[in-house]
């Protein structure tokens, strides 16, 4: 696969497969395990290379592709024009929605037919006769593997719908207190918001599937601002803005807009501290002197905005503002009054007594 990858970038760099741009990110190949996503514009030219580069990666490895399983998706393509290519090729067309590795894509969220797999999960692993031969020990050990595991991978993409939560809650619950079906009613001695907390908090544990929902979204934002050279961290900033992970901002549509309404609402509620990310300073060259909050809870052009009207150069990094072990200036002119002085004086005594040289900058947890 390694081949496979060096094969089509080097069509890429003689100009001979035409890769997607987003933005002026280019967008070719996406692999994971055996599946493989192609991604390039649409022209015919443009199949004819790619289709002729597999079957030489087969003379090559051995791997063939199977193109029973294959199929060839055209966005904003007229389905005609998908079906003749696919015939061509001797694959399957597809349209959007479609799924990839089990998720669908182009698909909305917000509707419950979206989350029919994980319905239908739930409903198969948590069964009615299952729940009769199992002491309540066995439905609380298998309901936390079915929360551990089946709905992870939609939870960690998707932000879940209210009905869609209320649903899965109670498919749990049901299975918990061995009901036998919806029309079978028996008493819940315990609310399922007190079964659903920690052991230590008198729960047995089982934790709320919207809470994880909103843990596994906002972790995103995290791995985004950790890994900022990653292909999907460039792709979502290319459409959304350089900020956008930062300033949690997010100019179109799309999924990460509605993982920034989520961590808004987080923020809001606030069930976590819209700071629990912060700044972390090494060399200072990858961090903006006024425009990034990296020294107190907001950024120094807003706490300090008649120095910052001074400076020439606003945009400095960290580093630039560090000679020779300390702090030097850049102003429009010299500080004049005792109040610019004063003002002076308590930055200088805001700013660290040293920057690590040798590291990068990089984010940490502030609650870790």
């Amino acid at each position: 696969m390694e081949g496979l990858h060096i094969a089509i970038d080097n069509l890429i760099k003689g100009n001979i497969f035409k890769c997607a741009n987003v933005n002026q990110v280019p967008v070719s190949h996406l692999f994971y395990a055996d599946d493989v996503m192609f991604i390039g514009e649409w022209k015919g030219d443009n199949v004819t290379v790619l289709t002729k580069a597999l079957s030489y990666f087969f003379c090559i490895s051995g791997l063939k592709i199977n193109l029973e399983k294959s199929s060839i998706i055209g966005i904003g393509v007229e389905s005609n024009v998908v079906n003749q290519m696919a015939t061509s090729v001797g694959c399957k067309a597809e349209s959007v929605p479609f799924k990839y590795l089990g998720i669908p894509i182009g698909g909305s969220p917000a509707r419950i037919s979206t989350w029919d797999p994980i319905i239908s999960k739930f409903k198969k692993k948590l069964s009615c006769w299952k729940a009769n031969l199992l002491s309540i020990g066995g439905r609380s050990t298998l309901i936390s593997f079915v929360l551990g595991s089946l709905g992870t991978y939609f939870l960690s993409l998707f932000r879940m719908p209210k009905k869609v939560n209320r649903m899965l809650e109670a498919f749990r619950a049901m299975f918990f207190w061995g009901v036998r079906s919806q029309n079978n009613r028996k008493i819940h001695w315990i609310k399922w918001g007190s079964v659903l907390a920690l052991k230590d908090d008198g729960g047995v544990g089982f934790g709320s599937l919207e809470a994880m929902n909103y843990a596994l979204l906002y972790r995103w934002r995290w791995r985004a601002l950790s890994n900022p050279n990653n292909l999907w961290v460039r792709v979502v900033a290319a459409i959304h803005g350089d900020g956008c992970f930062v300033n949690l901002s997010a100019s179109n549509g799309g999924l990460w807009s509605r993982i920034v309404d989520m961590v808004k609402l987080m923020h809001d509620i606030p069930t976590i501290t819209s700071k629990v990310i912060t700044r972390k300073i090494g060399n200072g060259m990858r961090t903006k002197f006024w425009h990034d909050i990296w020294c107190g809870d907001d950024s120094l052009g807003t706490r300090y905005p008649r120095l910052y009207a001074l400076d020439c150069d606003k945009t400095c990094s960290v580093y630039s503002r560090w000679k020779n072990g300390g702090w030097s200036w850049n102003w429009r002119h010299e500080i004049r009054s005792a109040r610019e002085s004063e003002m002076v004086q308590h930055l200088t005594n805001a700013l660290p007594t040293d920057l690590c040289l040798r590291d990068e900058d990089g984010w940490m947890d502030v609650e870790s």
